[in-house]
């Protein structure tokens, strides 16, 4: 995800887009438009949507712990330590 500032007219808007490759080629889609530009207001969504991306990668790293975890668990169960 990424933020844009797209113009129309004499007006400029901050949007959220989604990006992604198809057949080879980068395809942006728009989440949500997030109304007209101010300076002060498109860095405070900056900030947020860095701290957003953060949050969903801690989100990934909590699922593939927990993986890893229940392969841990399989794998012991199927030892035999009455040597």
């Amino acid at each position: 995800m990424f933020l844009r500032i797209n113009s129309s007219g004499n007006y400029k808007y901050i949007q959220i887009l989604h990006n992604y490759r198809k057949n080879g080629k980068s395809i942006h889609t728009i989440i949500t438009p997030l109304g007209r530009y101010e300076k002060e207001r498109f860095q405070v969504i900056k900030n947020n949507l860095k701290d957003w991306k953060r949050m969903g990668r801690a989100d990934t790293i909590i699922t593939e712990m927990k993986n890893d975890i229940d392969n841990t668990r399989k794998t012991v169960k199927g030892l035999n330590f009455n040597h």
